[in-house]
């Protein structure tokens, strides 16, 4: 994974305009965010909850990269 993430930002780089540097990259998760808006507001702003379904979204990702097909890219302007 680590060989297949330093391709990926090597390859992004060439793409980037001259005064942009990538600070950090990695695979975005798999659960989507937005529905948790419909949540009840004690559900969604409890520290407890956010941070399982976090993990369970770290789990997940680790364990079926293929439908973690999103990265995200963090720049940093030179």
């Amino acid at each position: 994974a680590g060989l297949r993430r330093d391709r990926r930002v090597r390859m992004s780089e060439r793409l980037l305009p001259p005064d942009l540097s990538i600070v950090e990259c990695g695979r975005a998760n798999i659960i989507p965010r937005n529905p948790a808006n419909a949540l009840p507001a004690w559900l969604r702003d409890s520290r407890a909850f956010v941070a399982g379904l976090n993990l369970l979204d770290d789990a997940l990702t680790a364990i079926l990269p293929v439908f973690a097909q999103n990265w995200f890219f963090v720049l940093r302007k030179r």
